[in-house]
């Protein structure tokens, strides 16, 4: 039988207090922790901000765990989803209160042009407790892609990915390159040759979506 997946307490999961951004200098990269709003619930949205394309990751997770992990804890104990699953949710770095990550590399194209890679978003909210409102809550991916969509715009980068399904959302393949499509990505042989990566899609920086938190985190080192 699969042991029970060991749940962190909010305490080792969401230590840090929220704060406003903070300015950097340099090339130093912005640590961030901010109260966010995705559809009407309330996050916490961590991570780094890099100045120049750099290897980073972005996590959101809901700002009450401690309150929420006994009804977790029950939910696994209950069968309504197993310890392995939560194992999978930790491998993808959720769980224990982080409910959507995105991964991100820097990416080096032959023509020179300041560029990262998408790597993975994920997210899950099936796993928490419904007294809440989080069970099941949607938005989080569209959240992360969204900002990550706007740094590019503010830093002047593109943005690479193979988007490929990894079974963590409800869109077919080709609903997820919609998904994509929608906020500037392209199928990579409409661009020169030299600007290309592995045949996959690229988004070239577009007009600012200011609505985006990550243009408010980062807007202290522009004033």
């Amino acid at each position: 039988m699969d042991q029970p997946a060991e749940l962190l307490p909010k305490s080792e999961v969401l230590s840090a207090p929220l704060s406003p951004a903070r300015e950097v200098e340099g090339n130093d990269p912005l640590h961030f922790r901010q109260a966010v709003e995705i559809n009407g619930l309330p996050y916490v949205f961590e991570g780094d901000a890099p100045t120049e394309p750099a290897n980073f990751s972005w996590y959101v997770s809901v700002p009450n765990w401690e309150e929420q992990r006994p009804g977790t804890l029950e939910r696994m104990a209950d069968g309504r989803f197993s310890p392995h699953f939560y194992g999978t949710l930790e491998g993808h770095g959720l769980g224990n209160g982080r409910v959507g990550r995105v991964v991100v590399q820097r990416a080096d194209p032959k023509d020179n042009m300041p560029a990262v890679r998408l790597d993975e978003i994920a997210a899950d909210t099936l796993h928490l407790p419904e007294e809440f409102g989080y069970n099941d809550a949607r938005g989080v991916g569209s959240f992360l892609l969204d900002n990550l969509c706007s740094l590019a715009d503010i830093r002047d980068w593109r943005i690479y990915i193979n988007p490929i399904d990894m079974g963590w959302g409800n869109l077919t393949q080709g609903d997820l390159m919609k998904w994509y499509q929608k906020r500037g990505f392209t199928h990579d042989f409409q661009f020169p040759i030299d600007s290309r990566m592995d045949g996959g899609t690229q988004r070239r920086p577009r007009e600012l979506d200011v609505s985006q938190a990550i243009v408010d985190i980062l807007q202290p080192q522009s004033s």
